[in-house]
């Protein structure tokens, strides 16, 4: 547990010098830390664009919501609309 601020600058130093000692090392986490931030960008702005960014439409109070009635999946609700 670092418990203060000399303590903690000499872990950075120390983390510093062993990943200049392993270069491969180094490259590895530099290349994970890269790839997962990178990741979960990505995700991140194909579910904004997909889910979050409202629909552009002329008569948004007009959706409806259909799902199978439970225990007879022939019959059909609805939430939302004029009920038609």
């Amino acid at each position: 547990m670092i418990h203060n601020h000399r303590t903690m600058g000499s872990e950075v130093r120390l983390a510093l010098r062993r990943l200049a000692k392993e270069p491969a090392l180094a490259l590895a986490a530099v290349s994970t830390l890269a790839l997962g931030i990178g990741a979960c960008t990505a995700m991140f702005s194909i579910v904004e664009a997909v889910l979050l960014k409202s629909m552009d439409m002329a008569q948004p109070q007009r959706l409806v919501v259909m799902w199978p009635q439970f225990g007879d999946t022939r019959r059909w609700g609805s939430e939302g609309g004029t009920g038609r």
